[in-house]
């Protein structure tokens, strides 16, 4: 799947992520209808939404409890107590093991049609690989990652809860559907040449170029 994060506006992205299931196994059969619809449009479009996943009071209690920890991170005070990324630069602030920071984010960290649907899709032995809570609060800041792109080989699926209402308007996740099948063998291309012959270049991502083919070949 390739995915954009840009920032388009001042109201703060405040986004909290599940874990990364890494795994090369077998699938395991889908256990219910709805995981073998997610499990179904994975295959097909490379990702899957559930709108309302969480309730609302739910929501803001994970906010109360990790928007302090997340403030600290972004200040760079008490940074000795947590493991956390501070991406400056970029504007990406992380803090690692978000469910150690607040109990009410276990009902999504921890959340049993997450783990079918990973198990499904990716394989029975499927290992949690990361629990963590992120912030953008830096209008304008931007990476690679705001790029249409892919992580790396690792088969992984990645879970992402919003806190906040997302729109056009305020940096929105941004997909091109299908493109995790249709680019497949240029992303091979892409990562043999990193690993193999030490390239520089557009690993990691794709050209404006490479992604209007997905769009046009799926219009």
């Amino acid at each position: 799947m390739l995915r954009s994060n840009k920032f388009v506006s001042k109201n703060v992205i405040f986004p909290l992520k599940k874990w990364q299931y890494y795994s090369t196994l077998h699938r395991e059969n889908p256990s219910s209808r709805d995981v073998s619809t997610a499990v179904r449009q994975l295959d097909e479009y490379g990702f899957y939404l559930v709108e309302n996943f969480v309730d609302k009071d739910t929501l803001n209690l994970i906010i109360k409890d990790l928007k302090p920890h997340l403030s600290n991170i972004v200040t760079n005070q008490n940074i000795e107590n947590y493991k956390a990324w501070r991406f400056e630069d970029y504007g990406v602030y992380r803090l690692l093991e978000a469910d150690k920071y607040s109990e009410s984010s276990k009902v999504f960290f921890n959340n049993q049609f997450i783990e079918n649907v990973a198990k499904s899709y990716a394989g029975k032995e499927v290992v949690p690989y990361q629990k963590m809570s992120e912030i953008r609060p830096t209008v304008d800041a931007k990476s690679i990652a705001d790029q249409m792109h892919f992580d790396d080989w690792k088969i992984r699926l990645k879970a992402f809860l919003y806190l906040t209402d997302v729109s056009k308007e305020n940096a929105p996740l941004v997909y091109v559907p299908r493109s995790h099948v249709y680019m497949t063998e240029l992303r091979k291309q892409k990562e043999f040449e990193y690993f193999f012959e030490g390239k520089e270049g557009s690993y990691g991502y794709f050209t404006d170029e490479e992604v209007q083919q997905v769009k046009n070949k799926y219009k």
